[in-house]
């Protein structure tokens, strides 16, 4: 076989190489974007709870000023 054969045998074996570990590394990416989003969806979910939380409470207090004014208003007339 002449030199540049082998050479481009070489150069063949070097790039199938490559990507095989460009694969391997698109797959590494690849899980640690699905764990950020994971993580970012856990954020997500805990911050929904404590608005809602919070809501809730907002809604108890509002019955109550409710029901107070009516009965402050309605004892007035």
């Amino acid at each position: 076989m002449s030199n540049i054969q082998e050479r481009k045998q070489e150069l063949q074996g070097q790039i199938t190489e490559l990507e095989t570990s460009l694969a391997e590394l698109r797959g590494k990416l690849e899980a640690v974007e699905e764990a950020e989003q994971h993580a970012m969806i856990d954020q997500l979910e805990e911050y929904i709870d404590v608005v809602n939380h919070k809501s809730a409470g907002l809604k108890a207090f509002w019955q109550v000023v409710k029901k107070e004014l009516g009965d402050v208003l309605g004892s007035k007339g």
